[in-house]
């Protein structure tokens, strides 16, 4: 049997918070960058993931470090990689922590004047379109998971002198219950092959697996605002189930908590904190591939969400505040 990967540890990690100052009268979204930090909007490859092939397995999991916690409700949902800066959204969008990943310090906290509680930010992804030439990370994706309302928020996410602001560019609804037959959708970018990924409950409740299913559906990525398409109204688009690529549905498992698309791979953590799941779905062949108690190889925590970034698999546990690596391996038979 051949070991393929092994995962990558950092050693000895820590985090650095800033003392952050609100400027008066500011209206944007604010708090502390460091001007030192330096970006481009060359092509990033982070997302990547080794083919799966005949064995994958978790092999452990490891508490890197305790975020610096800005959310009245202590609440963090999803997360996301750019380059090595870890995206991590606060419920309700309350505010954006960024960190550093080469060295675990808080770059910046983003505060949201677009916080509303109907968002339950559960999946958050970077797209491949750059809103401006100027901007240092492109458009970020937030999916709301409501039963009542469906949609995904995208956002320019720029910097004003020594401020990160973010903008709501466009609007992406999806069709109400009655309409498409789901409820608590999430949805999921695939950057590479440009889809957007839809799934919800088939049986209204996302408690319970008896008689429920998650049904998916599979649509061209919309066309994203851009400072060069300025004249065309692309602020809100509305999806049609009718119009989806595919679809298809699977017996549900308990609790939706975020996930990430790469290699016609949908890899998505469940549960609470007594049973947290790692999923990893077929979104071509219409099955799922791996079933993984994490609590059974590693730390009990309520994971809500999974990242990839060069490689490496990360999820944040709600219950500890901490963000994890995920140790796992391929293996050829």
């Amino acid at each position: 049997m051949k070991n393929k990967f092994k995962s990558f540890l950092k050693s000895t990690p820590f985090i650095l918070t800033a003392s952050l100052v609100l400027p008066v009268g500011f209206s944007l979204f604010v708090y502390f960058i460091d001007p030192k930090t330096s970006f481009n909007n060359d092509s990033f490859d982070g997302y990547h993931m080794p083919e799966l092939e005949d064995e994958f397995q978790l092999n452990s999991t490891t508490r890197l470090f305790k975020i610096a916690n800005y959310s009245s409700q202590n609440n963090y949902q999803g997360g996301a990689f750019y380059k090595n800066y870890y995206f991590l959204a606060a419920n309700d969008l309350e505010n954006i922590l960024i960190y550093d990943m080469d060295s675990y310090e808080l770059e910046a906290v983003v505060k949201e004047t677009d916080e509303n509680t109907l968002y339950h930010c559960n999946t958050i992804a970077f797209g491949n379109t750059f809103y401006s030439p100027k901007d240092r990370f492109p458009l970020l994706y937030i999916s709301m998971e409501n039963a009542n309302v469906h949609a995904t928020m995208v956002y320019r996410v720029h910097r004003q002198g020594n401020y990160y602001v973010t903008t709501k560019v466009q609007q992406i609804n999806f069709p109400s219950t009655a309409q498409c037959g789901i409820s608590f959708p999430n949805s999921y970018i695939d950057q590479k092959e440009q889809k957007l990924y839809y799934a919800g409950y088939t049986g209204g409740t996302y408690k319970k697996q008896e008689g429920n299913n998650l049904k998916y559906f599979r649509f061209p990525l919309p066309k994203a605002p851009t400072e060069d398409n300025k004249g065309v109204d692309l602020s809100t688009v509305n999806l049609k189930t009718e119009e989806a690529e595919d679809s298809f549905e699977l017996p549900a498992e308990t609790a939706t908590q975020g996930g990430f698309v790469v290699n016609n791979h949908l890899y998505q953590v469940y549960g609470f904190e007594k049973d947290p799941l790692l999923i990893i779905t077929d979104l071509k062949n219409h099955q799922v591939t791996y079933k993984i108690s994490i609590g059974s190889v590693g730390n009990y925590d309520e994971y809500e969400n999974i990242a990839v970034y060069n490689e490496r698999l990360f999820a944040f546990g709600i219950r500890s505040l901490s963000l994890y690596s995920f140790d796992y391996s391929y293996f050829t038979l």
